[in-house]
């Protein structure tokens, strides 16, 4: 009995040694220390689980291992091995065929790609061809029309002064053949002649409308010109 007291005044004693050290841990830990306290323990907490997860899988490896050496043997494990191997042979065999397809087929699309560009790039070299072409045709018969019109003008303006000169001499002739009809009627009653003057009166009469008919006149014998040359057999009309 008396050995059971001591213990149970040793256990007690020792439950109050650790109470008395956590108080003493705690009154001397403010908040801020027990905060970093926890964060530090937190975070290798994060560490050690980090690095039994970097490392399970050789964990596992290792554990399979020694399990499958020691129930099979070490040819269990070897052909194990090779399986696997060959497995993640065949997954990157398989891996690579696809890549190696997927590329194959962006290849085609590329090249077709490439070859449409080069068609449409011919058609528009054709299409810059025939349009160089034809604007150089086009600047060439503005140039002829921009010219055939300079050359209009210059000759319509010639024309026109030829008009007016001619027409400027066609007054100035009338005014001198007025001025001599007019001499040539005060003739008639001024100045004694052979001729009568019924017919003197006649001549005067017919110069006066002279210039009148005389258009007429001149369009009536070119018709009556034309009319004998049409008759008249066509070499002897070239010999004319």
């Amino acid at each position: 009995m008396y050995n059971i007291s001591n213990m149970s005044n040793n256990i007690d004693v020792n439950k109050f040694n650790d109470f008395i050290n956590n108080a003493n841990k705690i009154l001397s830990c403010d908040a801020n220390c027990q905060e970093q306290k926890k964060k530090s323990l937190l975070k290798n907490k994060y560490l050690e689980a980090k690095t039994n997860l970097l490392t399970a899988p050789s964990q596992v490896e290792t554990s399979y291992k020694n399990y499958l050496t020691y129930t099979k043997g070490d040819s269990a494990y070897n052909e194990y091995h090779e399986n696997e191997l060959q497995q993640k042979a065949e997954m990157v065999v398989t891996t690579f065929k696809t890549n190696f397809n997927d590329e194959i087929e962006k290849a085609k699309g590329s090249y077709d790609t490439y070859s449409g560009l080069l068609l449409n790039f011919s058609h528009i070299v054709e299409l810059y061809t025939k349009l160089v072409k034809e604007n150089a045709f086009l600047t060439l018969e503005v140039k002829n029309k921009t010219s055939d019109v300079l050359t209009n003008d210059r000759k319509t303006y010639y024309e026109d002064q030829s008009i007016e000169n001619l027409i400027f001499y066609h007054k100035i002739i009338m005014v001198i053949y007025a001025i001599f009809l007019i001499v040539f009627a005060v003739s008639i009653f001024m100045f004694p002649s052979a001729s009568s003057k019924a017919s003197l009166i006649a001549i005067l009469v017919f110069f006066i409308i002279y210039p009148f008919i005389c258009v007429r006149i001149f369009k009536f014998l070119y018709h009556i010109k034309d009319t004998i040359m049409g008759v008249l057999p066509s070499n002897v009309y070239k010999d004319i």
